[in-house]
């Protein structure tokens, strides 16, 4: 029997940019083999637009909140981004707050804000925003307009929890194979001396 450390983690980095995908799509479950789900999120040509690659990126659709779920969690996100320009219309005119990334602790965008910034990006150029250091998210949620904000080049480092083999205990099994092995040799040799 072999005994293990329990929730040894380790990291896994899966790198996402939408151009495996059609344009004009629902990202939804396109990278659950990763354990990656998005909620909200379409792709979208990226012709004309700085800072990505070709020819896809994903646009948030819905109002409010579009989520990306990563069933195992991550330590670390790093994207490009660009949204529309915030807007305010005044008493009875339309308000539209700055589009924003918020790295969440639970499933599907509930939990703490463990960390946030507004896209400064624009839809013509896209730039890199970078969250570490937040301890473990299950969630990243895009809070912007429908339509508002896009983006791409996704990096993840995951983490996977496995059991890792506890390094005393194979050698503990090495060391007693040995003297079983040298045990059953000196039976052996009284054996044949006997005879």
């Amino acid at each position: 029997m072999v005994a293990t450390l329990p929730e040894a983690a380790r990291a896994d980095l899966i790198a996402l940019n939408f151009d495996d995908l059609a344009t004009g799509i629902v990202v939804g479950n396109a990278y659950s083999a990763n354990d990656i789900s998005f909620s909200g999120f379409s792709t979208y040509s990226a012709a004309g637009i700085g800072n990505t690659s070709a020819p896809n990126i994903a646009v948030g659709t819905t109002g409010g909140y579009q989520v990306m779920q990563v069933d195992s969690g991550f330590t670390a996100l790093s994207l490009s981004a660009g949204a529309a320009p915030a807007s305010y219309g005044g008493f009875g005119g339309t308000v539209t707050p700055p589009a924003q990334i918020w790295i969440m602790s639970g499933d599907n965008g509930t939990g703490s804000v463990l960390a946030s910034a507004n896209i400064t990006g624009t839809l013509s150029n896209f730039s890199t925003m970078n969250f570490s250091a937040f301890g473990t998210a299950k969630s990243m949620v895009l809070s912007a307009a429908p339509y508002q904000a896009g983006m791409d080049y996704i990096a993840i480092t995951t983490t996977s929890v496995e059991a890792v083999p506890e390094p005393q205990t194979a050698a503990l099994i090495m060391t007693g194979l040995g003297f079983a092995m040298f045990g059953n040799a000196v039976r052996r040799r009284k054996t044949q001396e006997v005879d």
